[in-house]
Formats: C-alpha cells, structure tokens, sequence
C-alpha cells in the first residue's frame, strides 16, 4: 500500500469511527469506488490507536478527574457520589455487552459477517433513517448529569450494532442516547468516553503479532506510510471530535443522516453498475 492511499484511508477512518458513520463500511466503498485494496488489518489498528489517542487527547481533563475519582473511591472505600465518580462504573457496564459478545461468539461472528458493499450501502440508509428517528422522537430533557445504571446498559446494548456491518459504533451509541432522551451533546459526549476501551481493544486485536523491526513491517507497507497514517488519523480524528461536539448541538444530527443516505444510495449505484458491466 502506497502513502498516498495510507493517507487517504487513515483519513477517512478517522472521520467515520468519529462522526456517526462507521469506518468498515466507508472503508468499504472507498476501495469500491478506488478499486484499492482494503488497509491490512496491522495498518487499520494503527489507526484505530491514533483515534483512540485523540479521544484521550481530547478529553484529558475528563479522564484525569475521572480516573482519580475512580481511584480515591476505591482507596477510600466509600459510595461513589459525584458524577466522575461514577462514571467509570457506567463505562464498564457500558462496555461489558460488547465485551462479552466478542470473547464468547467472535468466530461465529466474524464467520457470517457479510461485508458485501450492497449490504453494507443498505445498512447506511437503514441505520441513518433510525438514527433520524431516535432524533426526532426524543426529548432530549437528560444531561450528562443524569446517566444512571440503566442509561448505561442500555447504551451497552444498542452498542452491539457495531458487530452489523455498515452500523458504525458512534451511530449506535447516539441512537441509543437519543432513544433514551439525552440532549445530542450529552449523547455524543458519551460515545466519544465508551469508544476509548473498545477501540483500544480493538487496535491491540488488530496489532497482535505486530512485528518492530524490518524496513516494511506489513507486506508492501513502509514504516514511512504506517507514520504517515498515525499522524493523519490522529489529526483527523481530532478535528472530527471538535467538529461533531461543536456541530451537534447547534445543527443536530440531519447532515450525518443525509451523509449516511447519499454514500448507502453512491454504494448501490456502483454496485449495480459492476454487475451490469
């Protein structure tokens, strides 16, 4: 794989494990519409690492104070009370779902994944117009000071989409927020804590096996293209958390949904025109 395409798919994977689009399945048609081979699975989990960085990067403060709550609670042995005290109980629970899912059934999944561009363009549509709904239909009259048990295992539970090819876990997670009546900067702020374990996971699934020395450590991938790629992710990703938190409260969801149409509508379209050629 070339720098420039290191470049452009670590950029477009960046924004879509962001922004509530989903990198499989925009990885996907981009190779579709490029006739590019997919990144390695190596080369993804460089960077899905950079993206996980820039969430930590992101919301440090946030993390900080979260992790020393988390701590004092236990040395202290006291009620979690606050809110950063009880956060990193509510991502746990959030997590455990898809944890769980994945240890005990990941071959059988993995095994009947279809990552057919028709599937996955359908999948869009489907899950933006749900995404749509869950916009429409809540009442966004919950903060992030209101997240109890529940909220987080049902968060944990909508985040199980992510294994449907063309979901996205960032459209599953905000659909649930929204599903239960979080305002859109709540819910998005909360996809962005409960992505960090799993994509930290993720990426270390991923770089398993990673080797460190040698001029190209992926087949036909320099050390230069897997720099390049991190950098670009990690800028990208960045950008894209400051641009959805921003953009979300004051413009809503409507242009991912209308995003997430056209792409499903461009990946049918260039599937039936390969099949008729």
């Amino acid at each position: 794989m070339t720098t420039f395409q290191g470049i452009l798919y670590s950029a477009l994977h960046a924004l879509s494990e962001i922004l509530p689009l989903g990198s499989a399945a925009v990885q996907t048609l981009a190779a579709q519409a490029t006739g590019w081979p997919r990144p390695p699975l190596a080369l993804q989990g460089v960077m899905t690492a950079a993206v996980a960085l820039s969430i930590a990067l992101y919301f440090i403060h946030d993390w900080l104070s979260m992790t020393s709550c988390f701590i004092q609670v236990f040395l202290e042995r006291k009620k979690p009370m606050t809110m950063d005290e009880r956060m990193p109980f509510f991502l746990i629970l959030t997590t455990t779902p898809v944890a769980l899912v994945w240890f005990n059934f990941y071959e059988e999944i993995e095994g009947h994944l279809d990552f057919s561009p028709l599937v996955i363009s359908i999948t869009l549509i489907a899950f933006g117009i749900m995404l749509g709904m869950a916009d429409h239909l809540s009442r966004k009259n919950k903060n992030m000071y209101d997240w109890n048990i529940i909220d987080s295992l049902a968060i944990g539970v909508s985040q199980l989409a992510l294994f449907i090819p063309g979901c996205g876990r960032s459209a599953a997670t905000i659909t649930g927020g929204l599903f239960r009546n979080y305002s859109r900067e709540a819910t998005a702020k909360y996809s962005m804590f409960a992505s960090l374990p799993i994509l930290m996971a993720t990426a270390r699934f991923q770089l398993h096996g990673f080797p460190l020395a040698g001029e190209f450590p992926i087949a036909d991938t320099s050390w230069l293209t897997l720099g390049t790629a991190f950098a670009v992710a990690l800028g990208a990703s960045l950008l894209a958390i400051g641009t959805l938190m921003k953009q979300i409260k004051k413009n809503g969801v409507s242009q991912y949904i209308w995003l997430r149409i056209l792409l499903g509508s461009a990946g049918i379209a260039m599937t039936f025109l390969h099949n008729s050629n």
